[in-house]
């Protein structure tokens, strides 16, 4: 029984670890539209939605945009990416259908920002921002070659609904 106790206790202290945790990113919450931005790719057309998942321990954001009119017309784009925590860590992995995963480690250094930065490695990182203001969400993706700063790669800013 008193295995069961201390089983039960360490259980309930992680989850409110992780809900406390999960809270910093409830800014994010809800539903954005595309706004008319034209770009080489064309008119965005698209929705992004934050929403939290698994009785709070997970926020999950579903991405789709597609483009028309552009001369650099590109395919469809969507994504899913599932922040979750690691103890009192912020974590995400993204995937998308252009078969990436990426690994995210998550920094929210203002209470309208929220930093996701890929880990180091061989290859090249990745860095995604989003920053909320008003009913605007500003997104930013950014990529670095190994030993080089980030780079501006795509970005675009979107209504809440």
């Amino acid at each position: 029984m008193r295995f069961l106790s201390t089983l039960l206790l360490t259980a309930a202290s992680a989850f409110a670890q992780a809900h406390g945790a999960m809270q910093q990113l409830a800014f994010l919450t809800g539903t954005y539209t595309a706004e008319d931005q034209a770009t080489e790719l064309g008119k965005p057309d698209g929705t992004c939605s934050f929403a939290f998942e698994t009785n709070g321990t997970t926020m999950v954001r579903r991405n789709h945009v597609s483009y028309t009119g552009g001369k650099a017309a590109a395919p469809p784009h969507d994504d899913l990416m599932v922040f979750y925590a690691e103890g009192s860590e912020l974590r995400a992995i993204y995937f998308d259908n252009e078969n990436h995963t990426i690994h995210y480690n998550v920094t929210v250094p203002a209470v309208d920002i929220v930093v996701l930065e890929s880990e180091a490695g061989a290859g090249p990182r990745y860095r995604l921002t989003h920053t909320v203001k008003g009913k605007r969400l500003d997104t930013k993706f950014e990529v670095a070659a190994p030993g080089q700063p980030y780079k501006m790669y795509v970005g675009g800013t979107a209504v809440k609904k």
